[in-house]
């Protein structure tokens, strides 16, 4: 009797071991406006650590062709035949066990927010994250005219950041901070808003998305 007790007690405790363990899958969507260019994704390994958590991809409720089994993969709107300024919907379907199986946009500017400001030819980004002790690095794309790169400004939670920010690639610097105002220094697990201001068309990369996760 005692033998067959135990027995039902392990059954009992791997079975709700194994539910909480399940992969739950979840749903990102992102909206805005197309500006003829491809989104780009980082996707991780899945919770069991076998394959990639984006499990499925729909552009406007339509199921894409996308190649999602790699680690960094693109959504190709160009297949859809929209025109600049139309509104997109994606949805990524993913299964996550933590906050390390979640997908990242690389280049989230690609579109175009419709509430955000443009003037003089400038529209601004912003990415929302927590801080984990660790940088941001920014590819910043250079103007036709040669005459500097895109990013005019960088906030970190309203503030602007000192750190040089006119070569191609730069470093937001979230662990000194860099801000003006010194007493504003982050602490692990802070929320942390960054916003670009920036020109229309030559959208910043951020080339470590995962690290704000």
């Amino acid at each position: 009797m005692k033998t067959v007790l135990s027995f039902l007690i392990f059954l009992a405790f791997s079975f709700q071991l194994s539910a909480q363990e399940k992969p739950v899958t979840q749903t990102m969507t992102i909206e805005g406006l197309y500006q003829g260019k491809n989104i780009f994704v980082k996707n991780p390994y899945g919770p069991d650590g076998i394959g990639f958590c984006v499990t499925g991809v729909k552009v406007n409720g339509q199921i894409t062709t996308d190649k999602i089994n790699a680690d960094i993969f693109q959504v190709d709107l160009s297949l859809f035949k929209l025109k600049v300024h139309e509104n997109v919907k994606i949805e990524m379907y993913y299964k996550t066990g933590s906050k390390l199986t979640i997908p990242t946009l690389i280049n989230p500017g690609a579109l175009i927010n419709p509430k955000s400001i443009v003037k003089n030819e400038e529209t601004s980004l912003s990415i929302e994250g927590v801080f984990r002790w660790q940088n941001v690095f920014i590819c910043n794309p250079m103007l036709p005219n040669g005459k500097g790169c895109s990013v005019s400004e960088v906030l970190v939670n309203g503030t602007p950041i000192t750190t040089n920010i006119s070569s191609d690639i730069f470093e937001i610097d979230l662990i000194d901070l860099g801000l003006i105002n010194s007493d504003k220094k982050l602490k692990d697990g802070d929320k942390i808003i960054i916003e670009f201001k920036y020109k229309v068309g030559y959208d910043p990369i951020i080339l470590n998305p995962d690290v704000l996760k």
